[in-house]
């Protein structure tokens, strides 16, 4: 069994937030399914949405568990919590309880978040490719190397997060990228763009955050490993 399955708090949240997903899941589904009829093309691409973020976090919280029995990474159990209480925060609150709408500053927050978490990870994951690599002990030899790692990592995932919701938004209309007001006007130009870029800047900010200050937090293990301390 997973590292991670085997602690009883974080095997509690794993569980709790799978209940949540997936009954929340089926709510929404019912109601997509069998109330179409009543509801207006804005409410419905709502609960598409609201559907596909559901789906998407019963997968993230797979994530851990499969990195951990592949390619050998050693989560703490805090970083776990950290993560279980992002994936909440994200999907739980932000989309189903819509804090993304009743606080301005709640996607930015979660933003500045997921790129330190991102930058942490990056980290642990130069730590695995070092071990097994040929020639993996001079990767971490240089804490300029590692830093530029960890925050070009972390940037690249809150880059392929803004492709996700392009794409989203492209084949399903859900104004992901806020490029349309909620009275249905669309913004052009620079104002269409505001939001998309906000969210790369807050992402850069906390890769950085994360890649300066992540290896403070980190141990180097006789078998030249990398984890946080718990």
């Amino acid at each position: 069994m997973s590292k991670i399955k085997n602690n009883k708090i974080t095997l509690l949240t794993y569980i709790s937030l799978t209940l949540v997903f997936a009954v929340t899941l089926c709510f929404l589904a019912y109601r997509l399914l069998f109330s179409a009829d009543k509801l207006d093309s804005a409410r419905r691409t709502e609960l598409i949405l609201m559907i596909l973020q559901c789906l998407l976090g019963i997968l993230a919280l797979q994530i851990p568990s499969l990195l951990e029995k592949i390619w050998g990474f050693d989560f703490s159990s805090l970083y776990i919590l950290l993560y279980h209480a992002f994936l909440f925060c994200a999907i739980f609150l932000g989309e189903i309880q819509r804090y993304y709408s009743k606080f301005m500053l709640w996607d930015d927050i979660l933003h500045l978040s997921s790129g330190i978490m991102t930058g942490i990870f990056g980290y642990m994951l130069l730590s695995v490719i070092s071990r097994k690599s040929r020639h993996g002990q001079g990767l971490l030899s240089s804490p300029v190397t590692v830093i530029l790692f960890a925050f070009c990592f972390a940037a690249a995932m809150g880059m392929l997060w803004e492709i996700y919701e392009f794409l989203l938004d492209h084949f399903f209309d859900l104004n992901m990228q806020k490029y349309r007001l909620d009275d249905g006007f669309q913004l052009l130009g620079h104002a269409a763009l505001t939001d998309t870029m906000k969210d790369i800047i807050i992402d850069a900010v906390g890769s950085l955050i994360g890649a300066l200050t992540g290896i403070a937090g980190f141990r180097r293990k006789p078998e030249n490993t990398m984890s946080i301390k718990d």
